[in-house]
């Protein structure tokens, strides 16, 4: 997802998903939102999966989302963990691909009926809107910065 709040390694990443669970305490019914999803789609395509696609050095590149988390707790708060990696074309015809990274962004969520609009703390007046149905939360994100005007649509599954 567009917004970078902090870099981390994968070692780091797991270890903070674990302690964010822990700090969640994710207490929920079966009717609740409230939960542990896994991000399973990204624009209609199985992990891994195009999310955006943007110019670096001159370079046509694809941001590739290889896993993800969406963790959601009773009290209106959420936190996004995603790994992602970049894939450009060199000028020889060939691919370079940059080591996988994770991010992890942080914020709270609102709910209305079945739907869903996430907040994130770094970028309160962009909030990304979902839909909830049977236990799979579909997001749509507008991309900013270097993803202006794009549209990335992600596919959640409740654990």
């Amino acid at each position: 997802m567009k917004k970078r709040i902090q870099k981390f390694g994968v070692t780091q990443s797991l270890a903070l998903l674990g302690t964010i669970l822990l700090a969640f305490t994710v207490q929920a019914d079966g009717d609740s939102i409230a939960g542990v999803y896994l991000l399973t789609h990204v624009n209609s395509e199985e992990l891994p999966a195009a999310t955006w696609t943007r110019a670096i050095d001159s370079r046509s590149c694809t941001n590739e989302t290889l896993d993800g988390a969406l963790l959601i707790d009773t009290e209106g708060r959420m936190a996004v963990l995603a790994t992602t990696r970049d894939v450009c074309l060199e000028s020889d015809g060939s691919k370079k691909t940059s080591t996988p990274k994770s991010e992890l962004f942080d914020g709270t969520y609102e709910v209305s009926g079945d739907a869903i609009e996430l907040h994130f703390t770094a970028f309160p007046n962009e909030p990304d809107t979902g839909v909830l149905a049977n236990g799979v939360l579909t997001v749509k994100d507008v991309g900013g910065g270097a993803f202006e005007g794009q549209i990335a649509e992600f596919i959640f599954r409740k654990k």
